[in-house]
C-alpha cells in the first residue's frame, strides 16, 4: 500500500529498499510504478526492474513503453526489454528514433538499437526526421520485415532468423 501512496519521496525510498533487498515478491507492485505520474518514480522503478532482470517484467515494460511520453524513459524501457531478450523492445526504440523530438533521445535510441541488432541503415540522429527520410523508411522496413523473426544471439545481439 505504501508504494501506491501519494508521497513521491516515500515511493522512491521504498523502491531503493526493494532493490537493495532483492525482494522479487514486490515486483508486481514495482511494475505498477512504471505508470506512475512522477517521472523520477518511473525511472527508479525501471532501474529496480533492470536490477532484477526477470522475464516476467517484459509485458509490463512493453505496456508502459507504449504509454510513456518521456522519450528518454521510453528508450530506457525499450532497452530493458532487449536486455531481457525480448525483441519487442525494438518497437518503442524505433518509434523514438524515427519520430522523437529530442535529438539526444533519438541518438540514445539509435545507439541502443545498434548495440542490440545487426542492421545496416545510414541513420544520423542529429538530423531532423525529414532529413533522414530514407534511413527512417529503411529502419521501419527492417522492423516490419524482421520484427517477428529476430533471434537472440551472442551478448544480447538480435539477428533476423530464417
Amino acid at each position: 500500500k505504501l508504494l501506491a501512496g501519494p508521497e513521491t519521496d516515500v515511493r522512491l525510498r521504498l523502491l531503493e529498499l526493494i532493490e537493495a533487498r532483492q525482494d522479487a515478491s514486490l515486483l508486481p507492485d514495482v511494475h505498477a510504478l512504471l505508470l506512475d505520474k512522477d517521472d523520477s518514480v518511473r525511472e527508479r522503478a525501471l532501474r529496480c526492474i533492470k536490477t532484477f532482470g526477470k522475464k516476467e517484467s517484459a509485458e509490463p515494460l512493453l505496456a508502459a513503453a507504449g504509454k510513456e511520453e518521456d522519450e528518454y524513459i521510453k528508450v530506457e524501457m525499450a532497452e530493458a526489454l532487449l536486455e531481457l531478450g525480448d525483441p519487442r523492445g525494438f518497437g518503442p526504440l524505433i518509434e523514438v528514433i524515427t519520430g522523437g523530438e529530442a535529438v539526444q533521445a533519438r541518438r540514445d535510441g539509435w545507439e541502443h538499437l545498434k548495440a542490440h541488432a545487426v542492421i545496416d541503415v545510414p541513420f544520423r540522429a542529429e538530423l531532423p526526421p525529414e532529413e533522414n527520410a530514407k534511413a527512417i523508411e529503411d529502419l521501419r522496413r527492417w522492423w516490419r520485415d524482421n520484427g517477428k523473426k529476430l533471434v537472440l544471439e551472442r551478448a544480447g545481439v538480435f539477428r533476423a532468423g530464417i
